[in-house]
């Protein structure tokens, strides 16, 4: 048997970076600081503390942060390297890479979820992130000659 309990999260949102209720974004936000969500959001949200998706917010896309609030909807992948927490009524579609996973009863999870290795996750996706910045002429060069490695295959079957 479960049990259930409220929670209760004190948010200072002095620094946060918002985008209110009514709104709409698409693209790609990056801050050290909090963000928070109350409209609506499709792309890549990275924060060096949290992301708070509030109750009328809707998000699509990657989030990657410290610490993951959700009261709202997510349809996309989240990786968070330190606790998530998803409260009654909230929702979550998609795969999420967590240290920490609180649900509340009432809350809907339908996808994936990996406990334990949110902090590897992590770390490997911002290495990449920086050899990618750093390499990209060689990986354009790689694709290309895998292409016509494919092509020659399927041209000799």
């Amino acid at each position: 048997m479960f049990v259930f309990k409220k929670t209760k999260i004190n948010i200072d949102l002095t620094n946060a970076t918002i985008i209110s209720q009514n709104s709409s974004f698409e693209g790609e936000v990056l801050s050290e600081n909090d963000i928070r969500l109350d409209g609506f959001f499709k792309g890549g949200m990275t924060s060096g503390k949290k992301i708070i998706i509030g109750k009328n917010g809707v998000f699509y896309g990657e989030l990657k942060c410290e610490n993951l609030i959700n009261k709202g909807k997510i349809k996309g992948n989240a990786s968070v390297s330190n606790s998530t927490i998803l409260f009654a009524k909230s929702k979550f579609n998609g795969i999420l890479s967590t240290q920490n996973f609180k649900v509340e009863g009432g809350a809907s999870f339908d996808g994936n979820c990996n406990t334990g290795s949110a902090n590897q996750s992590f770390e490997t996706i911002e290495i990449i992130k920086e050899e990618s910045e750093n390499e990209t002429k060689d990986l354009s060069h790689h694709i290309e000659t895998q292409t016509e490695t494919v092509g020659e295959i399927l041209n000799n079957n």
